[in-house]
């Protein structure tokens, strides 16, 4: 969906999607770390409990402003620069990659880019089910 959008901002946004594409892999860098924890944490660890409690406090700060930039941002910014057609074609596409995660057991990576485009569709805001 990002990938659309700058093509058609000419790369005037190039900027921020890399951020957001880098405060994604922050996010999983704290959760594979916080997980890393975990063992040290159920052994009360201090050093596994401060290094679980020092990611978790990054991981949601960055995911705040991580949602807040999506949602305040972007999403509307998708919503006026994309045709209706284009927003059906990604609906489509979410939607396969949502069964496909269901299927083999995965969580859904594309709740909120799936809200985003049922709201141009006219749809309800929860995720389908498979």
């Amino acid at each position: 969906m990002f990938g659309l959008l700058a093509q058609k901002k000419d790369g005037a946004i190039d900027l921020e999607i890399g951020a957001l594409r880098f405060q994604h892999e922050r996010c999983r860098h704290h959760l594979e770390q916080m997980q890393a924890a975990l063992d040290g944490y159920s052994r009360k660890d201090e050093i596994a409990v401060v290094s679980l409690l020092e990611h978790l406090a990054a991981y949601t700060s960055l995911l705040q402003r991580h949602i807040h930039l999506e949602d305040s941002v972007f999403f509307p910014m998708i919503q006026n620069a994309l045709t209706d057609k284009e927003k059906m074609a990604l609906l489509d596409y979410f939607l396969n990659e949502e069964k496909r995660f269901r299927e083999t057991g995965g969580e859904s990576a594309c709740a909120s880019d799936l809200n985003i485009l049922q709201e141009a569709k006219g749809e309800n805001h929860a995720s389908p089910k498979a």
